[in-house]
């Protein structure tokens, strides 16, 4: 990078990198982000960035130390709202960690807040989307999908609106819809693990089993290692009732349990 540019140059080619969700893009965001921070610690975007790269890596299978990341991604995210509290993207980065972990009725608040501070804020109207969508509450998540739709089009991180349609569906059982949704989210993102993690849970349950493995196949050419087992420990969003059902929905489809 040019020695001219300053954290908010690097903080802004960071946030490309971040909404493009492959793991390469994911690692030069990274790096952005601490370059960024490097010159100025105060940096919220930069912080609120590096927060959601560390969730990022743990619930998709790509970090080297799950733990550590775990305890980086929180400790990012409450450095940037500190930094700033009045900037919304610092407290969609809360939101996008709350989910991460399992939180989901702490992340709406945080996206409440984000929206508070800027109605216009396509990923923490998709965040609160995903939200409800793992709550099995399927219209208010279609509802914010369409918000975030209708804010940014063609915005590159709209694989979370998409997978906000795909999560209501699985949750209520609409399994039409969410092999529908999973096909536009891995069409539109597609080297985002959770659009094919879930298109072949919906597939497995519809009796599509060529599909269902094939898109088995996509998910472990992007992260060789997933198991059963690691979906269970790190699996963003979804609710302790809806858990096995998903996990079943993968060992039917060939995901190794180990």
């Amino acid at each position: 990078m040019p020695e001219s540019f300053d954290a908010w140059d690097y903080a802004i080619r960071g946030n490309w990198h971040l909404w493009h969700l492959g793991k390469e893009h994911l690692a030069e965001a990274k790096r952005l982000f601490q370059a960024a921070i490097e010159l100025d610690p105060s940096s919220s975007m930069a912080l609120s960035g590096l927060a959601m790269v560390h969730s990022y890596e743990v619930v998709w299978g790509w970090a080297d130390d799950p733990a550590k990341s775990r305890v980086m991604a929180d400790e990012m995210a409450q450095r940037a709202v500190a930094a700033d509290d009045n900037d919304a993207w610092a407290h969609a980065a809360i939101a996008n960690v709350l989910m991460h972990k399992r939180q989901n009725a702490e992340s709406m608040e945080a996206c409440r807040r984000a929206l508070d501070l800027n109605p216009n804020l396509a990923l923490a109207e998709g965040f609160l989307a995903l939200s409800h969508g793992w709550f099995g509450e399927y219209e208010e998540a279609v509802l914010h999908a369409d918000i975030a739709a209708r804010l940014s089009p063609r915005d590159p991180a709209q694989a979370w609106w998409h997978l906000a349609r795909v999560s209501a569906a699985f949750v209520t059982g609409r399994y039409e819809e969410q092999v529908e949704w999973g096909r536009k989210m891995t069409a539109a993102t597609p080297d985002h693990p959770g659009g094919w993690r879930m298109l072949a849970v919906g597939c497995a349950y519809l009796d599509r089993m060529d599909e269902a493995r094939a898109a088995i196949q996509q998910l472990l050419r992007l992260v060789p290692h997933i198991t059963v087992e690691q979906v269970r420990a790190s699996g963003p969003g979804v609710q302790p009732q809806d858990l096995d059902r998903l996990l079943e929905g993968l060992r039917k489809a060939g995901l190794p349990e180990k």
